[in-house]
């Protein structure tokens, strides 16, 4: 093999989801977006940084991107004699200009093969875990001591500081496009600074523009943090707000979603234009296709905090929140090319109220999409702590739909007790008689009896397939545990529209 004259670049930052949502739930609505934000903004300055230290000139810069999604980005640059030197140089000026933040970069780079572009990606992945594990091993005793010096509280303060995050918000909010500057006669911070709603890091300047007067500058509604719920008097919806946006019970449903083996799917590409292809996909259907799903079916309810790529978060009105769960993963599958390769998407979906610690409701849906994503196969939904199919989801609308019709407010106690009845069978091989009758017993307050009837009928119907499946599968063990749970988390979601 010739000795490649390209290597492959790979940055990606770590500790994204601490950093965004690390608030407080006061005003949170107004400083996650500028958190959220910072991550593209960071993305964009270490980019620029890299293929200025390689020498890039701009017209070949767009030829050298091959991917920038969910927080990390990946070059395709001409080798120097001290490549690896200058990338560990990046590496090291990085971890320590953001050493106050909680968050980090790792870079790394291997030489290009074209002729196995695969197994490129998956070298350059291991080096990226390994530089994880070692981010400040580096940093000289030197290095740390200024670390230590009496300021640290300060530049702690500075960046923690929530109302400087929210000048940043109300700049994505006001403006359409921001640019990376580098600093020239005007010479910029290195370590990083939020400055009169500006940004800088390692001598770069992130500023935002009402107009694109050059082609440098870009688009603030490519990413969807560009989505704000307003009220009237164009104020940004705080989660109390959302909270009261709907029917039933005020309370917010808090989504996290992202594709299912996606970085498998991203170590099996065979070259780079397939690569590029596919992250054009990711972001057509992350970005332009939520955003229009949004604006037309849930507009002005919908808050969006996103890291990039295919990592998603959404804050709304509980209702709407599990419908737009719905709506994404119908889209998602529905898209030929996602279809094509076998690809799913999961969820985790929690209900809190408004007032709910930020940081602890971000935890809770990240432990809900892991279950997901872990507990049996691929492509599912976590809700109330169970792991759904989309299909059973499905039939969980159908039967809240049924029940929203015939159970007045007045009665809606029985749903109670039927969901408590029905869920004492949930783990059994076979399902008592006495259960049955409870159900049936508590069925009895709903006034049209024809609906009361094909209602237990549906119930025992379901019983009845459950039982039937016959195996040990982990999608087997799913779709038993699912058909017994169409009632009750039915039962439970109409309860709360009910309210």
């Amino acid at each position: 093999m010739n000795e490649s004259r390209n290597v492959l670049i790979k940055g990606d930052i770590s500790g994204i989801q601490d950093f965004i949502f690390n608030v407080k739930s006061d005003g949170a609505a107004k400083s996650l977006k500028g958190r959220s934000f910072f991550i593209k903004i960071l993305t964009e300055i270490t980019i620029q940084y890299l293929l200025d230290v390689f020498q890039i000139s701009e017209n070949q810069r767009n030829d050298c991107r091959i991917s920038t999604s969910g927080g990390n980005f990946l070059l395709k640059l001409p080798k120097k004699n001290n490549s690896s030197q200058l990338i560990d140089a990046i590496q090291h000026d990085l971890s320590v200009r953001l050493r106050f933040s909680g968050i980090n970069v790792a870079v790394n780079s291997v030489e290009f093969d074209d002729s196995n572009y695969s197994a490129c990606l998956i070298k350059l992945n291991k080096k990226i875990r390994e530089n994880k594990l070692g981010f400040y091993n580096n940093i000289t005793p030197d290095t740390f001591e200024k670390v230590l010096k009496t300021n640290t509280k300060n530049n702690f303060i500075e960046i923690d500081d929530n109302n400087n995050w929210q000048k940043v918000t109300h700049r994505i909010k006001s403006e359409r496009f921001f640019s990376i500057i580098k600093s020239g006669q005007i010479k910029y911070s290195n370590d990083l600074k939020i400055d009169n709603d500006s940004i800088e890091l390692v001598g770069y300047k992130c500023q935002f523009h009402s107009n694109n007067s050059n082609a440098n500058k870009v688009c603030i509604n490519n990413y969807l943090e560009h989505i704000f719920p307003l009220n009237k008097n164009e104020t940004i919806k705080e989660f109390e707000d959302l909270a009261n946006d709907g029917k039933g019970d005020s309370k917010l449903g808090v989504l996290k979603m992202d594709v299912d083996d996606l970085g498998l799917a991203l170590e099996n590409v065979k070259n780079i234009d397939e690569h590029k292809i596919f992250d054009y996909k990711l972001k057509e259907f992350f970005n332009k296709k939520i955003d229009s799903l949004i604006n037309s079916q849930f507009n002005n309810a919908i808050y969006t905090v996103s890291a990039g790529g295919d990592d998603s978060f959404f804050v709304g009105h509980w209702e709407k929140i599990i419908k737009l769960a719905s709506h994404i993963n119908e889209d998602f599958t529905k898209t030929p090319y996602f279809k094509n390769l076998g690809l799913s998407i999961s969820a985790g979906y929690i209900i809190i109220k408004p007032k709910f610690p930020v940081i602890r409701f971000a935890q809770l849906a990240e432990e809900a999409l892991h279950k997901a994503k872990y507990d049996y196969d691929k492509g599912n939904i976590c809700i109330f702590g169970e792991v759904i199919s989309w299909r059973m989801l499905k039939k969980v609308f159908d039967l809240k739909r049924i029940l929203l019709r015939n159970v007045d407010k007045k009665s809606k106690g029985l749903l109670a007790k039927v969901r408590q009845s029905a869920i004492k069978g949930i783990d059994k091989d076979q399902i008592t008689l006495k259960e049955n009758w409870e159900i049936a017993y508590y069925l009895r307050d709903i006034k049209n009896e024809s609906v009361a009837k094909k209602l237990m009928e549906q119930i025992r119907e379901n019983i009845r397939l459950s039982v039937q499946v016959d195996g040990n599968s982990m999608q087997e063990k799913k779709e038993k545990r699912n058909l017994r749970m169409i009632l009750p988390i039915a039962a439970r979601l109409t309860e709360l529209e009910k309210r």
